[in-house]
């Protein structure tokens, strides 16, 4: 799959909490060092992207799950949020997003 350049929102303003997600919040995932996987998925289609470069992100839109696996020894991960954190906004759970969502469980 080929990468493709994408402007990330002007200002992100938070660094949230790798689990779970604020539903309305764009996010951006970068290994800064080592590697790992992000799996994400919409509801309908589930995907795997391995990150290992620091100058490569990976841009989530809103209400997309994700879970961040396999993280090589000493790896360091940077996700940025489009908006500031408040644990009272976040999903946990993966059919309590789906509902949200509008795709069922």
């Amino acid at each position: 799959m080929p990468s493709v350049p994408i402007d990330m929102p002007s200002e992100m303003v938070g660094v949230p909490n790798t689990c779970g997600l604020p539903p309305d919040c764009v996010t951006g995932v970068m290994a800064m060092s080592g590697s790992f996987e992000v799996i994400v998925d919409d509801g309908a289609d589930r995907r795997s992207f391995k990150l290992n470069r620091s100058w490569v992100g990976l841009y989530l839109p809103p209400m997309i799950w994700r879970d961040l696996v396999d993280f090589s020894s000493g790896s360091v991960c940077m996700v940025l949020a489009s908006d500031y954190y408040d644990e009272r906004d976040y999903i946990r759970d993966y059919n309590a997003l789906r509902e949200a969502a509008g795709t069922g469980i």
